[in-house]
């Protein structure tokens, strides 16, 4: 398991209440807190998840993976040993969160993974595949790279990275989304607007956070720790839920 995520295993003090995944962002970066190499995850995100006995798991899933094929059995993979690591029971909360691409990973995990997650949490994501190609010469070839070995036609593989195309496929969770007003790499009128309101026009349950005057995926500490409250409350509602 530790060669293939980073967790804060270390910090739990009791038994673990839910678990929750970071998929990276471009690069293998991430703008929530996890690093891309084996190690503990002891940044803040790992603190406070940790401090609720929260497993928080930065998965490997690859730099360039945007969620293909592959990203999604290495995940499942890496879930499966979560649950079969630390024996958890079925009711333990699964929690799907990640920043830019791995915001995007984290909404197409909530279709795609083996497990579905009970609630998910994005900060400024990639909702559209073929617009972040036609648009970013250098992203085109990390895109392209994610999607070589599909058989299917290229539009195709980008509307399977697409949560836009695919949002009568996203499951009835509750969905956490932030996005800055000056993001100019993933803009918020070609992408979280538009999905936020495919969803609410279908009827999910959507947290939708705007925040002004700031770049891609730059979080001021007051709206950070409003995700990092939220992805805590879902395993709390969880939790309720499973008492009654």
């Amino acid at each position: 398991l530790n060669s293939f995520a980073r967790t804060n295993e270390k910090i739990l003090t009791g038994p673990i209440r839910g678990v929750a995944l970071e998929f990276p962002g471009l690069g293998g970066g991430s703008c929530m807190g996890g690093v891309d190499a084996v190690g503990d995850y002891s940044a803040a995100y790992g603190l406070r998840c940790g401090h609720e006995n929260i497993l928080l798991a930065y998965v490997f899933s690859g730099p360039w993976s945007w969620m293909n094929d592959s990203a999604v059995k290495i995940t499942d993979a890496v879930v499966d040993a979560i649950w079969d690591r630390y024996q958890l029971s079925e009711d333990i909360p699964l929690i799907s969160t990640g920043g830019s691409m791995g915001g995007c990973g984290a909404l197409l995990y909530s279709i795609y993974g083996k497990r579905t997650p009970f609630a998910c949490a994005a900060n400024g994501p990639a909702c559209d595949a073929m617009d972040v190609y036609r648009t970013h010469p250098d992203f085109a070839r990390t895109l392209l790279t994610a999607v070589a070995h599909y058989e299917c036609s290229f539009e195709q593989a980008m509307t399977s990275l697409s949560a836009i195309h695919l949002v009568d496929r996203l499951p009835k969770i509750p969905y956490y989304i932030v996005h800055t007003d000056m993001d100019d790499i993933l803009p918020i009128e070609r992408h979280s607007d538009i999905l936020v309101k495919l969803l609410r026009e279908r009827g999910h349950e959507v947290t939708y956070s705007v925040v002004p005057d700031r770049g891609h995926c730059d979080l001021p500490p007051g709206d950070w720790n409003a995700m990092v409250r939220w992805v805590i409350r879902q395993v709390q509602r969880c939790e309720e839920i499973m008492r009654k």
